[in-house]
């Protein structure tokens, strides 16, 4: 997997703030009862930069499945804090926080392909407007949800 840069001018902070700002209102829609716009999360989630736990000791992103659940769950945050707090529950044993930040757009196309198949992603898991994206071609593309191991 390549290196996740935050390099960037202070304009691109602005614009990916925005983004991000644009990504929450439609995952409240969503939350709130407007399905219809769970096409429009997913759209606006490429433009949004996003946070990942990380485990630095073998270089891999936290994945979530629930108990007899085929499809495995990328949790992806909008805020660091909505990340800490996700990370808080896992107990008091839990490590440290770590993460890697990016654009939605590379999570969805660079990241995606190398997890497990099926992977849908978990939009702020615990906050008020969290929404699940399952692993279909209309919502995350067609690589990200291809059947079959997509392993390095």
């Amino acid at each position: 997997m390549r290196t996740v840069s935050f390099a960037g001018d202070l304009a691109d902070l602005d614009v990916e703030t925005q983004a991000t700002r644009r990504l929450v209102a439609a995952a409240h829609r969503v939350h709130h009862g407007h399905a219809g716009d769970l096409v429009a999360v997913a759209a606006k989630l490429r433009a949004a930069f996003l946070y990942i736990l990380h485990n630095p000791r073998d270089d891999s992103v936290t994945v979530v499945r629930g108990q007899g659940d085929e499809i495995a769950w990328l949790p992806v945050f909008t805020d660091q804090r909505l990340l800490t707090d996700f990370q808080r529950h896992a107990g008091p044993d839990a490590e440290p926080v770590r993460y890697l930040g990016a654009p939605g757009g590379e999570v969805i196309d660079e990241l995606l392909p190398l997890l497990p198949s099926p992977t849908g992603l978990l939009l702020d898991p615990g906050a008020p407007h969290a929404v699940v994206l399952p692993p279909v071609p209309s919502l995350l593309g067609g690589e990200a949800t291809a059947s079959g191991a997509r392993h390095e």
